[in-house]
């Protein structure tokens, strides 16, 4: 009993696990889902109208929505539309200030202190584990985003659970993240969404995707460096990898650990400079650690010494006074990326274009071949048809010989001699072009098909050779019949004699007519002459009929290997038939093949269209 019962578990646990294997099949890969998820929102988008004094950025982001819609409905065209559509989304926020660096150079606490609140974990290890995103809001919130799109509502008070890495037990939540959203009530936050990067030299791969991720969404990149270590080729390889759209304003931290009498902080900031060139758009020195005491402090001096009053006047100047702007000047940047993938897009779907039209040439080039193989089949058909004929022919003038044999008695039957031959040797002549068809496709069949055109092929080569041995047969016969027609010849001289000898006995006599007596030998001479012509009439009439039933025997041989030829010419075009209706079919799975390419090629060609119309249409929305 509690072995059917274990069984029974182990039955429902296996079951339960398919059926989870199974459905993740079904859903895909996170990519996937995201994607899915996105085009469901884009095909629940509602077009709105907006007055005509709304804002550029408003313009903007409903122009993006409605082509991403458009786009959306064509499916060369789907990642292009949510590309847009994520675009419009971003900007539906504030100003979007990504905080990146390496671990160690104080993020967190610079967002902290930002922000007047321990709303970050800092510590001296790298704790962000994932990428966080701050907005504000009345109450403290935490929402999981996670990579395929949905989205977790998660507690407050527990969120260093997942934004820290030193909880193992959330690892893989962590990674399945794509960011978590913190929801705070900070007047800043209307103004500006802040988001805390894991530090970039920490070896872990789901943090520099979420971090990469985030990249294509930020407007805006602040770099922080740690003062206490030179800029490292990492941190530089990472700037240049931003690209000209988020060159970052560096910031270096933590200058209250500069020790003056080895280095000011001007030199520190000089060298940083140096190391950095073009590739930021400027440089910040601060401590946010001593900024965050000093504010907590009310210590305006200390402040001042940590650079933080001068980096919030900046803040405000570079920032917070011109946001509309940066966010559009964001947002036409990145639609010009899109652009430009959307017009590469088109590139690729042109050239597929023309590579299928190339194609369609091959395509009838690959039907004229088909159908002339059909033809050529159709020719080797009528050629066996051919051989039964003819092997119809020989048998009837075989059986004309059959009943001509016994009342032979002259060679005058050279007619019908020959019609017998030539009806008999005809027979091989269509095999023999089929020999050659075989010969020809030999090296293009399959395996099997090699083995029985090989085993064709063979025989009739050897009935080839048997043929030929017939016809040296004949050659023989046909020239003991020329001796016996020169015998003929001489026996129609003799009986010439004879009727001579005949008529000069007969008017011999003294008044004409036979004589009464016959004093000159003629009636013994004629009589002489008609028995010796009898003898060679009759022995002429014997070989006659001997070469006659000779010749017959030979065609009867012959007429035994052209039934083997009729039985094989049957296989034969079995063989043809059973190709002609695969080359049928070939041709067939060709046409419909080509019937899809061009239905295919006609859809490229109109998506292609469209394409080109809306990318016009994107272009004209980005300013120049």
């Amino acid at each position: 009993m509690k072995i059917a019962i274990f069984s029974v578990v182990i039955i429902v646990l296996g079951l339960l696990v398919w059926f989870v294997n199974h459905k993740k099949k079904l859903e895909g890969t996170p990519e996937e889902r995201l994607l899915r998820h996105y085009q469901k929102q884009i095909q629940n988008y509602t077009p709105i109208n907006l007055p005509d004094d709304a804002p550029v950025v408003d313009r903007f982001i409903k122009n993006l929505k409605d082509l991403a819609t458009r786009l959306n409905k064509c499916k060369p065209f789907v990642q292009i539309a949510v590309d847009l559509w994520r675009i419009s989304e971003e900007g539906d926020r504030p100003l979007l200030v990504l905080v990146m660096g390496e671990f160690k150079t104080g993020k967190s606490t610079f967002i902290n202190t930002l922000l007047g609140s321990d709303v970050l974990i800092a510590d001296a290890a790298p704790a962000t584990a994932v990428t966080t995103m701050l907005k504000y809001g009345e109450h403290p919130a935490v929402e999981l985003h996670y990579r395929d799109g949905h989205t977790e509502a998660w507690s407050y008070e527990k969120l260093g659970e997942i934004t820290a890495e030193g909880d193992e037990t959330k690892r893989k939540l962590r990674e399945s993240l794509d960011y978590v959203e913190l929801t705070y009530p900070n007047d800043l936050l209307k103004q500006i969404n802040l988001v805390d990067t894991p530090g970039l030299n920490v070896h872990n791969e789901s943090h520099i995707r979420n971090t990469e991720n985030f990249q294509h969404k930020a407007d805006v990149v602040l770099w922080i460096f740690n003062a206490a270590r030179s800029v490292t080729q990492t941190e530089l390889r990472e700037i240049k990898a931003l690209g000209e759209r988020l060159k970052p304003f560096a910031i270096v931290n933590r200058i209250d650990n500069i020790d003056d009498e080895e280095e000011t902080v001007e030199e520190v900031l000089s060298n940083v400079k140096h190391r950095l060139g073009n590739s930021v758009q400027g440089i910040f020195g601060l401590s946010a650690l001593q900024a965050q005491k000093a504010i907590q402090s009310n210590n305006n001096e200390q402040l001042q010494e940590s650079g933080w009053a001068y980096f919030l006047e900046q803040l405000e100047e570079h920032f917070l006074s011109c946001s509309e702007d940066l966010k559009l000047k964001a947002l036409t940047e990145k639609a010009a990326c899109v652009a430009e993938s959307f017009k590469l897009k088109l590139g690729e779907m042109k050239r597929a274009a023309e590579v299928r039209d190339k194609s369609f040439g091959s395509q009838d080039e690959a039907e004229k071949e088909l159908r002339d193989s059909i033809d050529t089949l159709d020719e080797l058909h009528k050629l066996m048809l051919e051989v039964d004929k003819n092997e119809q022919s020989a048998g009837k003038s075989l059986a004309q010989l059959e009943t001509q044999r016994e009342n032979v008695t002259t060679v005058d039957n050279t007619d019908l001699l020959n019609k017998t031959v030539n009806n008999l040797l005809n027979v091989i002549i269509p095999l023999l072009r089929v020999k050659e068809f075989f010969s020809e496709v030999l090296s293009k069949a399959t395996d099997k098909e090699q083995m029985e055109i090989t085993a064709f092929i063979d025989d009739i080569g050897m009935l080839d050779g048997e043929i030929d041995q017939q016809v040296g047969y004949y050659k023989q016969w046909w020239q003991q019949y020329q001796e016996l027609d020169t015998e003929v010849a001489d026996l129609k001289s003799e009986e010439e004699q004879v009727c001579i000898l005949q008529h000069d006995y007969e008017n011999s006599g003294l008044f004409g007519g036979e004589p009464i007596f016959d004093f000159s030998g003629r009636r013994e001479r004629l009589n002489n002459a008609v028995s010796s012509y009898n003898q060679h009439v009759e022995n002429l009439q014997q070989r006659v009929k001997e070469h006659w039933w000779r010749f017959l025997a030979i065609s009867k041989d012959t007429y035994a290997k052209d039934h083997e030829i009729k039985k094989l010419a049957g296989k034969v075009d079995a063989f043809f038939l059973r190709e002609k209706k695969d080359v049928e079919m070939q041709l067939k799975s060709i046409q419909q093949d080509f019937k899809r390419e061009q239905a295919k090629q006609l859809e490229l060609k109109q998506n292609i269209q469209l394409g080109e119309e809306m990318l016009t249409e994107l272009q004209q929305e980005i300013p120049a």
